[in-house]
């Protein structure tokens, strides 16, 4: 019996033993479950973190390259405008420094000479008559033109079809209508460069001066005389002669009655214009054909 209870005690003995051994195993076992999973998560962690920053840093760096970039190109494109504004500052200022410095003279027409100086005597139907000197130094071809006219006979006839008073008397017109021309056009001619002067005979009171439209190189036939100093017409106009007698005559027709389109209410008609060269070498006039 004693020998069964020694046996059996040895068996409980033995059990607790393997028991204790098995919760020490485990103990460990779970310690070093424990330091795994530690070890694990940390070197995972470490590699996501990695992973994370390198992912964001690129992130971070292709934004800003493309912000850096854009700005570049914007700073760029300023740079480029600004400069390609200071360069036609530059060669417009370049330009303007490279004209010459003329100085406009108006011609003193007292202080003319005679000399090859054309005189031009408009008669009206009543006798009344403006006699004019010309001025080829300023409109040559302009004077070919209006004295082959004239010697032609092409004014006789013809009216003055527009009156403003202070401002002109017009006419040359065949027509009688404004509208009128001898079928070709002349080149504008406003004054003549001497050098570094520019001369021109300014619209002052008693210039006679070709009409046309606003068109450049138009003016035919009309011409007109300034009743009033006009020269903001410098420029724009033809003038080519100066009235050295009969600006009374002038004076009256520019009172003469009107009606809305400043046409006369009664016809001033001119009789004839006769021409005296004295001296003046008169050819055929450049011409542009009207088409």
């Amino acid at each position: 019996m004693k020998r069964i209870l020694t046996l059996m005690l040895i068996v409980v003995l033995a059990f607790a033993m393997i028991s204790c051994d098995s919760n020490t195993d485990n103990s460990v076992n779970a310690a070093t479950n424990n330091q795994v999973n530690e070890a694990t998560n940390e070197e995972t962690n470490e590699e996501t973190n990695e992973e994370t920053n390198e992912a964001t840093n690129e992130a971070t760096n292709e934004a800003a390259n493309e912000a850096t970039t854009e700005e570049t190109n914007e700073t760029t494109k300023e740079n480029t405008e600004a400069t390609e504004e200071t360069t036609e500052e530059t060669e417009t200022t370049e330009e303007a420094d490279a004209q010459p410095e003329y100085e406009f003279v108006p011609i003193d027409v007292t202080q003319l000479d005679d000399a090859n100086r054309p005189v031009v005597t408009i008669t009206l139907s009543d006798d009344q008559e403006i006699v004019l000197k010309l001025v080829p130094e300023v409109a040559p071809n302009t004077i070919n033109s209006f004295l082959t006219l004239a010697n032609e006979g092409y004014y006789d006839g013809v009216i003055f079809h527009r009156i403003i008073k202070d401002f002109m008397i017009q006419g040359g017109d065949p027509e009688g209508t404004g509208a009128g021309g001898p079928g070709y056009t002349i080149k504008d001619e406003f004054y003549v460069i001497d050098e570094l002067m520019v001369t021109y005979l300014s619209h002052t009171r008693g210039i006679i001066s070709m009409a046309k439209t606003q068109a450049p190189n138009s003016a035919g036939s009309q011409f007109f005389i300034t009743h009033g100093d006009s020269a903001f017409l410098d420029g724009a106009y033809s003038s080519f002669g100066y009235v050295v007698e009969g600006m009374d005559v002038v004076d009256a027709l520019a009172t003469v009655e009107t009606d809305g389109n400043d046409r006369p209410v009664e016809d001033v008609v001119i009789k004839t214009i006769s021409v005296e060269l004295n001296g003046y070498e008169l050819t055929a006039p450049e011409t542009i054909s009207v088409q």
